[in-house]
C-alpha cells in the first residue's frame, strides 16, 4: 500500500503516517449506485453499518495514537503492521 511505503521514507519524528479502515459506515458514499441497488445496500447498511461518528473516531484514534504506530494499519480497534493486501503482481495487471 502507498501509505505503508511512504511511512518507510518519512521519519516518525516529523509526522506519523498510518492507514485506516473505518469499516462499513452509514453514510451517503454509495449515492452513485444504480437505483436498483440502493434499497439493498441501504438495508444492509442500516443493519451492520457504523455511524459516521464511529467511523470518524477510527481516524481520530489513529491520528492521535503513539509514535510506535507509525506505518501501521488501524481498523476495528486493532493496530496491525499491515492490512490484508491483494498481491502486488495481481494489481500490476490493472
Amino acid at each position: 500500500m502507498w501509505a505503508r511505503e511512504l511511512a518507510t521514507k518519512v521519519s516518525s519524528e516529523k509526522v506519523v503516517i498510518n492507514y485506516v479502515c473505518p469499516g462499513f459506515t452509514n453514510s451517503s458514499i454509495d449515492r452513485g449506485l444504480p437505483f436498483y441497488l440502493r434499497p439493498l445496500v441501504g438495508n444492509v447498511r442500516k443493519i451492520i453499518g457504523r455511524t459516521t461518528d464511529q467511523g470518524a473516531i477510527t481516524y481520530m484514534i489513529s491520528a492521535t495514537g503513539p509514535v510506535g504506530w507509525h506505518g501501521c494499519f488501524y481498523s476495528d480497534g486493532v493496530v496491525t503492521e499491515y492490512a490484508l493486501e491483494i498481491g502486488r503482481d495481481f494489481m500490476r495487471g490493472f
